[in-house]
């Protein structure tokens, strides 16, 4: 069984306009609210994949779609109750430019940290997957302190910006998700070529993780471990009709296959296969599974010397 930890729910307000410039006027072509944060796309993602995946993390008040989203894809749950709104995030598409503002969410006491401390502890999990950020008054370390509840023989998997992942190399992550942004800000660089990629992601395996996997959106992605590196993209033209968790739902299919034993090309072409059905439906929870294996015999998968 898979633990996705979410310290830190969104509400998600999609806006659609033909072009957005800073500074004026915008006129909105479409609006949607998805109910997500990085560890529910992961979660809805883990449902369609067929894996077995609980809920646990932080929900403030405004939390029933969340719960009621979970309940609908037959996915349990036990959430530390927050007295406090969860956050709102809003996301401008113009076109296949994306402009995003992200609130920092909801305090969390030491108090109710020590609950979801305890509930990581007796979860009986196999692999813990925490996702996203962490709320504000969250130590930076909190990751890694969950992992060190969960025990040594649970896996543990991480896909979160900077500050709460550096600390959370400590934990030997079997796997980590960055995308390239965010491995350039974890290592100082200027990642321009896969070598650049493969440099960076070797650096963080000093620092801890086991399997660095970095998402690169249309540019695929590279899986990197101690002693291999390769590349994989899905190889035939498409329409994007969603932007929204496709890295979500990357890391889900990742976990799963790791759980499950795979090499790292199996992990990797399973991990392209599911963002790019993401990309390629109107959202995570209509991904039509019927088309993965498909899409998977379309996947591309090279080693990086």
């Amino acid at each position: 069984m898979i633990l996705s930890i979410g310290c830190n729910p969104a509400v998600d307000l999609i806006l659609e306009a033909e072009e957005f410039t800073a500074n004026t006027l915008n006129r909105v072509t479409g609006k949607r609210v998805i109910y997500g944060g990085k560890s529910i796309n992961f979660l809805t993602a883990a449902s369609k994949l067929g894996l077995d995946a609980q809920a646990s993390g932080f929900m403030g008040r405004r939390g029933n779609p969340f719960k009621q989203l979970l309940k609908s894809g037959n996915i349990p749950f036990k959430f530390v109750n927050c007295p406090h709104d969860v956050r709102t995030n809003v996301k401008v598409y113009a076109g296949s430019r994306l402009t995003e503002l992200n609130d920092e969410g909801f305090p969390v006491s030491q108090r109710e940290q020590d609950r979801l401390i305890e509930i990581v502890r007796k979860a009986g999990a196999n692999l813990l997957a925490c996702s996203g950020s962490l709320p504000p008054e969250t130590p930076e370390d909190f990751y890694f302190t969950l992992a060190n509840a969960a025990g040594a023989k649970v896996k543990f998997a991480c896909d979160c910006e900077k500050a709460a992942m550096m600390p959370a190399l400590r934990a030997h992550p079997v796997l980590i998700k960055p995308n390239r942004f965010e491995l350039e800000s974890m290592t100082s660089g200027n990642l321009k070529t896969f070598s650049d990629i493969v440099s960076a992601a070797r650096f963080l395996i000093t620092r801890g993780a086991q399997n660095v996997l970095v998402s690169m959106g249309a540019d695929g992605a590279i899986i990197v471990n101690g002693s291999a590196a390769f590349w994989g993209q899905y190889t035939q033209k498409f329409e994007p009709l969603n932007l929204t968790g496709c890295g979500d739902v990357m890391f889900a299919a990742a976990c799963g296959a790791f759980l499950r034993g795979g090499s790292p090309v199996e992990v990797l072409s399973e991990a392209v296969a599911a963002a790019t059905l993401s990309v390629a439906s109107p959202a995570i929870v209509g991904m039509d599974m019927s088309r993965f294996e498909g899409i998977k015999g379309n996947v591309r998968v090279e080693p990086i010397k």
